[in-house]
């Protein structure tokens, strides 16, 4: 595996804040993010598994759109 070799892995269109946050998640259960990046953090912990982060990016977002009408 190349990444094995190169000790890096490189991932197709992810924002860096978007998967600096992730990281932050899968550590330590706390992120911050812009509501402008839920969407991307959403779709990224959909895309890895990540139910609670999901769930948590999903509320944050119905609440952002709430707050905003």
């Amino acid at each position: 595996m190349r990444e094995a070799r190169e000790r890096a892995i490189t991932l197709h269109g992810v924002d860096g804040e978007v998967l600096a946050a992730f990281i932050r998640f899968l550590y330590t259960c706390h992120c911050s993010i812009a509501p402008d990046k839920l969407v991307g953090l959403a779709a990224m912990a959909d895309q890895y598994d990540v139910t609670l982060l999901q769930q948590l990016c999903m509320d944050a977002i119905r609440m952002h759109a709430t707050n905003h009408r």
